[in-house]
Formats: structure tokens, sequence, C-alpha cells
């Protein structure tokens, strides 16, 4: 079960449980939530981001990546993994789709409050943080990628996010952009919002 928080009810002096499966990354380099409405952020200040960036355009001809060891399963949650854990963000390569990716966000959070959490309000996004869609009609699939990007006032109030998606486009890593409404429902028919999960 997906149990999701709100960010406004963090606060830094919130206790650390440092038991349990995940690891301390090197530095905490994401904020526990957002400063000001229409602070911007990008890429460059977080290690994840950047390591999602670097593989934008990357093409392969079939479902064996390196993301997957090769497997020839679908790739998108072993992309997020594979970027987590290169930034020092140990996220278990056993976990098997989008879905279950987010609620090991979620379990991890009983263990380390303050610094691994779910949600679902698009404005507290931050980049290095991923986001999951849900198929409509499935009980399983889904889609994954990672924030690399955003401006909650871009495109007149309506906002900007840009996420890294593997597996999409016959088998690449690109770069999509959604406003805070159209990221709810990544193509308004199939995939709606599971929800987000941040480890700092």
């Amino acid at each position: 079960m997906l149990f999701c928080i709100s960010l406004a009810n963090l606060t830094e002096a919130e206790s650390d449980n440092n038991t349990g499966v995940a690891q301390d990354p090197p530095s905490i380099e994401i904020p526990l939530k957002r400063q000001t409405s229409c602070e911007k952020a990008d890429w460059k200040k977080v290690s994840i981001a950047r390591i999602a960036m670097s593989k934008v355009g990357s093409s392969y001809s079939d479902d064996k990546t390196p993301y997957n060891n090769y497997n020839g399963k679908q790739w998108c949650a072993s992309f997020a993994i594979w970027v987590y854990n290169k930034s020092g963000r140990e996220v278990p390569k056993y976990l098997s789709n989008s879905r279950e990716l987010l609620e090991w966000f979620s379990a991890q959070h009983k263990k380390y409050p303050n610094k691994i959490y779910t949600f679902t309000d698009p404005s507290q996004l931050y980049p290095g943080d991923i986001v999951v869609w849900k198929k409509v009609g499935s009980s399983y699939r889904g889609h994954t990628g990672v924030v690399v990007s955003v401006d909650p006032c871009a495109n007149n109030g309506k906002g900007r996010v840009s996420v890294v998606e593997g597996n999409v486009a016959v088998n690449s890593v690109k770069r999509y952009d959604y406003t805070m409404r159209t990221i709810k429902n990544r193509d308004s028919v199939n995939f709606k919002l599971y929800g987000f999960g941040r480890w700092r």
C-alpha cells in the first residue's frame, strides 16, 4: 500500500532512524520543502538529476540495456533505479516495476522519515524526485521518470516540470516537459499519477 505524506507537515527536526534497507546518501542535496511558490530549480545542483540528464539521447536496439542488466524486460523503473544507485542512494535492483519502486519509497519513509518519502502534490516537486504513473485498468503496470527541472511559474503560471524517462520512443532515454496539471495525466487516457518519491 502506498502511504503519501504532506510535505507541509515535515520539519528539519524530525527524527531519523538509521536502520533498515536504505543507506544514507553521501550528502543531502534536496531541500525538505520548497521555500517560495515560484522557486526555480534545475538539474545542475542535484547529482540524481545530473546523472539522468547525462543519459538523455541514449538509444538501444531492443529492451536489453545496461539499466536492466540486459534481461530484455521493460526498463523505465530500472533506469530510475540505476540513476539513484549511481548517485549513492542504494535502491534494490530487484524491484520489477514502477509501482513497486514508489511503494518501496513509501515503506522506507517509516525507517527514514526525514530523508525518504512519497507525496502527490506536484507544486512540491524538486529535481531528483521520481514520478510514477499507473496504467489505467492494470493492477501493476505503470511508467516512471526522474524529475530534472521545475519552474512553478512558467507557462503563464501553469508551471513546467521536466522529466527524464527511460524506455520511451522505441527504447530511448528522453526528456519531456509537463505542466503542473498534465503531469497528473501523462497521456490523458492511459496513465494517471500514482505519486512522487523523494530521497534527499
